[in-house]
């Protein structure tokens, strides 16, 4: 069964499969890292565009770690999720410190980092070292539950520990990295989460989704909760010189860090934010501009 499915995978890759993203074409183990890290919840045609900028800025561990947060996250904008920004700027200091700069090849290790779960060390195992580690990113997860026709959300905790277990026992001896990267491209282009190709899969003929005729059931998808709704206020202030007053975001929540108008429960709000800030504000700054926004 291992051999089947790995060699009828790899086949279809040799064939199919993506072998010009911009991160394939020097898979050092930074370029993997930051690649898989911009991947996370996020699309391939969206990331190319983000990672080639940041690899211009940023083309080492050394100049990460010495970067200002401020100049990542400015980089990072528009991208999402901005604490997997945050996380890679503090992995890249623990490298600089602990690891002489360059990226460990280590599993443990690289799970010692910020913002480094099991699947992205597999990758970088995997794609950057050649080293037998699977991976369990969306599009993996996807592939095998529908293989599987596993009927609990991949999520669930005992799903997902059947799911690494299953992974690992697929795991060819040979050519790992091209492996893992033909996991991903099914997932991304054939076994795709509502229109799957299944007539060109090459896993189709012991597929047990396929089989059952209903594929798009599988994975089975997480029960929704209700989204709380919070009203919040904006404030803008703004001097005679038609400077903006910002502040600075907590780390943890929506926009973690980055910088944006003084906010408030309520509009009355406004009158105790000013006082609270640089003195000249007090009678430079007038209000204006007040509004609200729903946030989820």
């Amino acid at each position: 069964m291992t051999s089947s499915f790995s060699e009828r995978l790899l086949a279809w890759y040799d064939h199919h499969g993506r072998k010009d993203l911009p991160w394939q074409q020097n898979p050092s183990a930074y370029h993997v890292w930051l690649s898989e890290v911009m991947l996370q919840q996020t699309q391939v045609a969206t990331v190319i565009p983000y990672y080639q900028r940041f690899i211009d800025r940023f083309p080492g561990i050394n100049v990460l770690a010495d970067a200002d947060i401020d100049d990542v996250l400015g980089l990072w904008s528009g991208l999402g999720y901005y604490a997997r920004g945050r996380n890679l700027h503090k992995a890249a200091v623990q490298i600089q410190q602990l690891h002489d700069a360059q990226v460990p090849e280590d599993f443990q290790s690289l799970l010692d980092l910020p913002g480094i779960g099991r699947s992205t060390a597999g990758a970088i195992m995997a794609l950057a070292f050649h080293q037998r580690y699977p991976i369990l990113d969306g599009n993996v997860k996807r592939v095998l539950a529908r293989y599987d026709a596993i009927n609990v959300w991949p999520g669930e905790k005992h799903a997902e520990a059947t799911m690494w277990q299953r992974a690992e026992t697929l795991l060819p001896e040979q050519r790992i990295a091209n492996y893992i990267q033909a996991q991903m491209d099914l997932g991304a282009t054939l076994c795709t989460r509502s229109r799957p190709a299944c007539q060109k899969c090459p896993l189709q003929t012991d597929c047990q989704a396929f089989a059952s005729g209903e594929p798009t059931l599988f994975p089975v998808r997480k029960a929704k909760k209700i989204q709380p709704i919070r009203q919040t206020n904006w404030f803008v202030y703004r001097d005679q010189h038609n400077h903006i007053l910002l502040e600075q975001r907590p780390k943890n929540g929506i926009w973690g860090g980055l910088w944006s108008f003084p906010e408030g429960k309520t509009a009355d709000a406004a009158d105790n934010i000013l006082p609270l800030k640089k003195p000249y504000w007090n009678h430079l700054c007038r209000k204006s501009n007040m509004f609200s926004v729903i946030s989820n």
